[in-house]
């Protein structure tokens, strides 16, 4: 399949410059797709990520917890943000933040052992992200300055096909007619939008807003590695840095909660 779309894209008339492929975490694809375009950087898709959480946070039985308990929350968002850290600063602030888990489930209100599942889903994490066997650039994405960070985008579009077909058995005639008014269609958009004769299809406006909140906290964080800050008061803003943009990405239970801009102040 790769060299097919190798030989398809080196076709293509003109200087095609791709910088980034999204991948679900499928080894084999991604270590054979490096083989065939060892000039695009293989990423990991960033909703992947989150489902993961969810579900180990499920398989823990720390989901009661977490809708409850706002402390729980700002963990996990801090956790799930950490793939949006400059890649040299992802494995301190992972120490750092599994050196600060709570360590008493009396004193935070919580049902006993609930400290030890933390844990337990900082060992995940560990062993699945940081030492992730495609590499931590992989896992990484924050050099990816626009553009998707999902796959969200391809998968919709594959789930939205359902709508052309009047059902998922077809007699093989009706599926070919219909298949052939679908790429006509489509092609004929394509055409028409490189055509400057019709407006591209607006990302969605919640996209937009979000982009604009991770761009603005990522310019936040290169002011303060640029600045004199002492060292304890980057791993705090970093933190921060960290449960406002685990936020903006959709650790969300109670929305209302750390979401402030103060979040990603720092002392001068």
């Amino acid at each position: 399949m790769w060299n097919t779309l190798r030989e398809s894209l080196n076709a293509v008339p003109g200087n095609l410059q791709i910088q980034y492929a999204h991948f679900d975490c499928e080894s084999a694809a991604v270590q054979t797709f490096r083989e065939f375009f060892p000039e695009v950087r293989a990423k990991m898709c960033l909703f992947h990520i989150k489902q993961c959480i969810n579900r180990k946070l499920q398989a823990l039985g720390l989901s009661t917890t977490y809708r409850e308990s706002g402390k729980l929350e700002k963990i996990v968002r801090q956790l799930g943000a950490l793939s949006l850290l400059p890649q040299y600063y992802v494995t301190p602030a992972f120490r750092l933040l599994r050196r600060n888990l709570p360590t008493d489930d009396l004193e935070n209100d919580w049902m006993p052992g609930v400290c030890q599942k933390i844990i337990e889903l900082f060992d995940y994490y560990s062993n699945e992200w940081i030492d992730n066997p495609l590499g931590l650039d992989f896992v990484n994405l924050y050099d990816m300055t626009e553009g998707p960070r999902t796959t969200n985008h391809a998968e919709a579009y594959h789930s939205a096909q359902r709508h052309y077909w009047r059902s998922p058995h077809m007699p093989l005639g009706e599926w070919l007619a219909t298949f052939q008014n679908v790429h006509h269609a489509e092609e004929t958009r394509i055409r028409d939008v490189l055509l400057l004769r019709i407006e591209p299809r607006p990302r969605h406006p919640t996209a937009i807003v979000n982009d604009e909140k991770l761009q603005e906290a990522r310019r936040r964080l290169e002011d303060v590695l640029e600045s004199g800050t002492s060292v304890e008061e980057f791993w705090e803003f970093v933190e921060k840095y960290l449960t406002r943009v685990g936020a903006v990405i959709g650790y969300n239970v109670q929305r209302d909660q750390d979401t402030s801009e103060e979040l990603l102040t720092t002392q001068s």
